[in-house]
């Protein structure tokens, strides 16, 4: 039988975080990256076509209340499994099964998927804790759980944690920080080169966020004056954000951003917009500061059609 296999979101720091402690707290552990559409796909295929694990851990994610209805009724599996997850919808369904381990926050403060691995590591003696541990696990939270930017000590530290996985992907990222991790106990600490990677990717990211802040066109939308603009993903939550730190130059009530990358238009806030009102004539949803709509839906693409700059 071997030994681990690790389930984690692909797509961001935390996701990552649940692979690092992974690789540090076992000896080679099977690390499966899914995101949230394929892992229920993902966990079945591999139990499947590998031979039998001893431990089997999901963290920042969770398999479908389905999949645990019928994990529950196999105790072969259950026995072996533990999910560490920090989503509050979670909340009354799939959190009660003694397999799952949901905490959307303690007394302290929120939670991520990775802060929740770690405390079991710990607690169960598998992996030794330190100031470099604690605090490399403090900034994947602070970054994942939005409260970075609130935080005056350590919110620009956690900023430039997830700049270094913008710099240089997935994969590299781990390695950085897994080294990070074994070099230094007492601090977690880029070194000269690293924060060479972050500052330059900053300087290059901030010139392509203005580049795109020039060419948004300004069109009247149900009697509110609404930025557009094409972009990238990794732009979208930028964009507005320098409109704001600049006092919302263009006098715009949200941003409007059909994405180069992907099959969706994203709304990002201004001023006080419900945009989840707005996304939802779109065929879309989210919150009020922050929705999105596929692209494909008749009535954008009747928009796109009949846009009238201002």
């Amino acid at each position: 039988m071997e030994n681990t296999i690790i389930f984690t979101h692909g797509i961001d720091i935390d996701g990552f975080g649940g692979a690092i402690l992974g690789n540090l707290a076992f000896q080679n552990p099977k690390i499966v990256f899914a995101d949230n559409l394929n892992l229920d796909d993902f966990f079945i295929e591999n139990l499947q076509k590998n031979p039998p694990y001893e431990n089997i851990y999901i963290t920042d994610h969770c398999l479908s209340y389905e999949v645990c209805e019928k994990i529950a009724k196999c105790s072969s599996i259950a026995s072996r499994l533990s999910i560490f997850d920090h989503h509050k919808s979670r909340l009354g369904k799939e959190d009660k099964f003694d397999f799952v381990h949901l905490v959307v926050e303690n007394k302290k403060d929120k939670q991520s998927g990775t802060s929740i691995f770690y405390d079991y590591l710990v607690n169960s003696n598998l992996l030794k804790p330190n100031n470099a541990l604690d605090e490399f696990v403090k900034l994947t939270t602070l970054y994942d759980t939005w409260q970075w930017k609130e935080d005056k000590k350590l919110g620009e530290k956690a900023y430039r944690l997830n700049t270094l996985f913008q710099a240089v992907g997935r994969e590299n990222y781990i390695k950085i920080v897994t080294n990070v991790l074994k070099r230094n106990k007492d601090k977690f600490e880029f070194n000269d080169e690293e924060n060479k990677i972050i500052d330059n990717f900053i300087n290059a990211f901030n010139k392509k966020v203005q580049e795109y802040i020039n060419k948004i066109q300004i069109i009247d939308l149900n009697g509110l004056k609404v930025g557009y603009v094409e972009t990238e993903d990794l732009y979208k939550n930028d964009i507005p954000e320098a409109l704001r730190s600049q006092n919302n130059p263009l006098n715009i009530s949200y941003v409007m951003m059909p994405l180069k990358d992907r099959e969706s238009v994203s709304l990002r806030n201004i001023e006080d917009v419900n945009l989840a009102e707005i996304a939802s004539n779109f065929g879309g949803g989210g919150h009020k500061y922050a929705a999105s709509f596929p692209k494909s839906n008749p009535k954008f693409k009747d928009l796109q059609s009949s846009i009238k700059i201002l």
